[in-house]
C-alpha cells in the first residue's frame, strides 16, 4: 500500500510515482496545484501516530519535499483548495485530542515564505469514539474561504435480545466563512438531529431498515458560484434521505 501520484504529460500519456509506502487502508488524500505549477498533496496516516503528511514539488523539479503537516490522535479528514486570484494554497483538516476529549476542525493558509499558518475553526467535545467531522472548503474570487462542517457520530445501543444492537446516529451541519482579511464566522445550517436504526438478527441481513428520525449531514461538499453564494451537498440516513442542500 502507499500514496501514488499520477500525472498526464502534454502528449497524453500518464506516469505515476510512489511517494510514500505505508498501510493506507481507506485513507483519503487531497491534491492541489497553485498558479506557479507547484503540486501539494496531503495524506493522513491510518496508524499511530496518525500524522498528516505533506508532499510538495515545484514546477520543473524532479524531487518531492516531504514533511509533517499536522498530527492527530486518530485518522484525519483533509481537503485542499486554490484561488483563481491569489497564488497560494488553502487546507482544512480534522484533529482529535483524546486527552481533552475534543475534536476540532482546522484551517491552514500558505504565506509568502511557503510556510502554512494554522487556525482553529470549530471545536466540540466528542460525542463518542466514532465521532466524525468532515470539513471541505472552497475559495471565492475575492479570496474568501467557505467551509461546510458536517459533524456526526454513531454508537451501538444494546437491546433486550442477545447479539442485537440498535444504532443511534447524531449529526448537524455548520457553515463557516473567513473573510480575505481573516477571522471566522460560523453558523448552524442544520441543527443537531438524531436517528435510530433498529437492529435485525444475523449479519448482513437484507430486511427493510426500520428507522426513527433522520440525520442528513454526512460527507458534505461545497462550492461557490460567481455571485459569491455557497452551495452545499451532502448525504444522509433515516426515515427520508435527501441527497443535497443548496444555500
Amino acid at each position: 500500500d502507499g500514496l501514488i501520484y499520477l500525472h498526464r504529460a502534454a502528449n497524453g500519456t500518464w506516469s505515476h510515482e510512489l511517494l510514500h509506502r505505508a498501510t493506507l487502508y481507506k485513507s483519503s488524500s487531497a491534491i492541489a496545484v497553485d498558479q506557479s505549477g507547484e503540486v501539494v498533496i496531503l495524506m493522513p496516516e491510518r496508524r499511530a501516530p496518525f500524522r498528516i503528511l505533506m508532499f510538495s514539488k515545484k514546477a520543473g523539479s524532479a524531487s518531492w519535499k516531504h514533511q509533517t503537516f499536522a498530527s492527530s490522535d486518530s485518522p484525519a479528514f483533509v481537503a485542499l483548495a486554490t484561488s483563481a486570484t491569489r497564488d497560494t494554497v488553502y487546507a482544512s483538516y480534522r484533529k482529535l485530542d483524546s486527552a481533552a476529549k475534543t475534536q476540532s476542525v482546522h484551517f491552514a493558509i500558505r504565506d509568502t515564505t511557503g510556510a502554512f499558518r494554522h487556525e482553529t475553526v470549530y471545536q466540540q467535545h466528542t460525542l463518542s469514539a466514532t465521532s466524525l467531522y468532515d470539513a471541505p472548503l472552497a475559495v471565492d474570487k475575492r479570496g474568501g474561504v467557505h467551509m461546510a462542517i458536517g459533524h456526526w457520530s454513531f454508537e451501538g445501543l444494546p437491546t433486550s435480545q442477545p447479539d442485537i444492537w440498535d444504532t443511534r446516529y447524531r449529526g448537524g451541519l455548520r457553515y463557516a466563512y473567513r473573510a480575505p482579511s481573516g477571522g471566522w464566522l460560523t453558523s448552524d445550517v442544520e441543527p443537531m438531529a438524531q436517528a435510530t436504526k433498529k437492529g435485525v438478527p444475523g449479519p448482513w441481513r437484507s430486511e427493510p431498515e426500520d428507522w426513527t428520525g433522520a440525520v442528513y449531514f454526512m460527507s458534505p461538499s461545497i462550492t461557490v458560484d460567481p455571485g459569491l453564494r455557497p452551495h452545499i451537498s451532502y448525504t444522509g440516513v433515516g426515515t427520508t434521505e435527501p441527497v443535497s442542500y443548496t444555500h
